[in-house]
């Protein structure tokens, strides 16, 4: 089977740039602008976007959702940290109360005789 054009790596990877920094052109218009089939032009920013992926450590998702998680996670664990911090407050109070309670009783004895 005889192979198509041979191009640069570094016109690919311009290219790549170009598709990448551009969402509102059609992949088509790109190509086309560079004289590319559009599913080669389309190979090789999958290729790059997986190179990306497997660069951060996520080979199977997408880079932006997976910084979204951290965040979220991170949001996670610090109202845990807070909501145990209130339930601690709300222990003391609640024994505050519960003596105060008690206080309240015993003197309501003592000058009740």
């Amino acid at each position: 089977m005889a192979r198509g054009k041979q191009f640069p790596e570094e016109f690919k990877n311009d290219a790549v740039e170009l598709v990448l920094s551009s969402p509102e052109r059609p992949v088509a218009d790109i190509a086309r602008s560079l004289g590319v089939h559009k599913a080669t032009l389309g190979t090789w920013v999958e290729r790059e976007l997986g190179r990306r992926r497997k660069a951060a450590g996520n080979d199977g998702g997408d880079v932006a959702v997976s910084r979204e998680v951290e965040a979220l996670k991170a949001q996670v664990r610090e109202l845990d940290r807070l909501l145990s911090e209130r339930n601690h407050e709300l222990a003391h109070a609640r024994q505050d109360i519960d003596i105060l309670q008690k206080a309240a009783a015993y003197f309501a004895r003592e000058t009740g005789q």
